[in-house]
């Protein structure tokens, strides 16, 4: 016997079609999160991207020799 079968064998028909759909409701409404989440992810790690590119570069053109220090 499954989990699921031990958990609904003494339910009524009404009961398991309820708690099914509840649970298709749960998994169909967290997509929204998932994608705010993998989201927020991509821009903080463009931004770091970004700003050590310019630091870098900022880096590389004072230490150039073809700058003058003042």
């Amino acid at each position: 016997m499954t989990p699921e079968e031990h958990l609904t064998q003494h339910m009524t028909p009404e009961k398991v079609f309820k708690m099914r759909q509840a649970e298709q409701y749960r998994t169909q409404c967290i997509g929204w999160l998932r994608a705010a989440v993998l989201g927020a992810n991509d821009g903080i790690v463009s931004a770091a991207s970004l700003i050590e590119k310019l630091e870098l570069s900022l880096f590389s053109f004072s230490r150039s020799p073809h700058t003058s220090c003042i």
